[in-house]
């Protein structure tokens, strides 16, 4: 189970079952208590508070924590004969804080038309919504998940947040290409295609984007000559240019 600190909730619920044995039962969750947020029982036989005695036959028992580091949890349930039996759960926690003050996301950013190139960025958190929308994920994409082993990327890198993400898909292109892009701020955007040696083809203002907010222009290329061109997209803080190419 993977939960992420520094956005959002890190507290998941844990389910606890088990079977057979003679009621009633006495079960205890070993759960570092700092990091416990609330705890199933009905009536209380002892003063542990992550502990619970139950005269039934209850078989299902659940706990909430809320880690803050990998933490691993244990459920012991002990019968009426004082037969006990004991399972665990290890929680994985990933820090995806960044930035100062630890006040952004990291965020494994996917560029549309070319997802093989992720790159992991630092984000503001009402960035993070719209880039999880468009499929990216949380955290470092270097992080090696506990589950798989696996690695997103090997590039440990980290990106500031960049004010402006363009992408262009397909690329290359026969008929249409789509421009991709997501502004940081709320501000007019600029977009130019010239050709290789500087003679433009188009030039058009699209207007006041909302911050944070991915879009997608389609643009037709079937008067473009088979070739290489360039875009060129910029709001007031940055300027982007990605290569063109009309198949």
């Amino acid at each position: 189970m993977i939960t992420y600190y520094g956005y959002g909730s890190t507290c998941v619920t844990l389910n606890g079952s088990f079977s057979g044995g003679t009621p009633p039962f006495y079960y205890s969750w070993n759960t570092n208590s700092s990091s416990v947020s609330s705890f199933q029982q009905s009536s209380s036989g002892t003063s542990d508070p992550n502990s619970a005695y139950y005269p039934g036959s209850t078989t299902t028992v659940s706990v909430t924590v809320c880690p803050t580091v990998t933490t691993t949890y244990t459920l012991t349930v002990t019968d009426a004969n004082n037969q006990s039996s004991t399972s665990a759960v290890t929680v994985y926690v990933e820090d995806v804080r960044c930035g100062n003050n630890n006040s952004k996301v990291l965020v494994c950013h996917y560029p549309p038309g070319n997802p093989s190139n992720m790159q992991t960025i630092c984000v503001s958190p009402s960035a993070v919504p719209a880039h999880l929308a468009h499929g990216d994920a949380l955290g470092n994409c270097a992080w090696q998940s506990p589950c798989t082993g696996a690695r997103i990327s090997s590039n440990s890198s980290v990106v500031d947040e960049v004010p402006l993400v363009v992408a262009l898909s397909p690329n290359p292109a026969n008929d249409e290409a789509n421009i991709i892009f997501t502004s940081d701020v709320a501000e007019d955007v600029n977009i130019s295609i010239t050709t290789i040696d500087g003679r433009e083809i188009s030039n058009f203002n699209y207007g006041n984007v909302s911050a944070d907010e991915e879009y997608s222009i389609p643009v037709s290329l079937e008067n473009f000559d088979a070739g290489i061109y360039l875009l060129r997209i910029s709001n007031k803080d940055a300027v982007v240019v990605q290569k063109l190419v009309k198949n």
